[in-house]
């Protein structure tokens, strides 16, 4: 065996990044996500419609944003990029009722920010509250 394959096959196992052919490294998402609470049912897949609440705040704790405060749950179709591709990732899988935090740098969050500017990376809480 190369080494170059050794090396590949290293880094796959290290990243978990998925290898086409030996050219084609590609990473995934560098968001790291946890089910807080276990959801049931159906999971979402890719072009459902859903609903779900979440609170934006950085790590110290300080809200962001929070659909909790409004009690006004958003709809987002799944594949859209309504709320960026990565953030997608981790809702398709999620069950009704189930809860995750995900850690997100600001980037990915941006349209969630107000304006304001945040260089850390920011603690994303989503809850499941309906799939259609």
């Amino acid at each position: 065996m190369k080494i170059s394959h050794i090396l590949i096959i290293l880094a796959v196992f290290v990243t978990g990044c998925s290898v086409q052919n030996d050219s084609d490294i590609s990473f995934q998402s560098s968001l790291m996500g946890h089910a807080v609470k276990k959801g049931t049912g159906v999971a979402v897949e890719d072009g459902d419609s859903i609903t779900l609440h979440h609170v934006l705040r950085t790590q110290e704790g300080e809200i962001i944003d929070s659909t909790h405060d409004r009690d006004q749950p958003i709809p987002v179709t799944i594949g859209f990029g309504q709320v960026g591709e990565t953030i997608e990732q981790e809702l398709v899988g999620m069950k009704l009722g189930e809860k995750k935090t995900i850690s997100v740098p600001s980037s990915e969050v941006s349209h969630l920010l107000k304006g304001k500017t945040y260089t850390d990376t920011l603690v994303y809480e989503i809850e499941l509250v309906a799939i259609r």
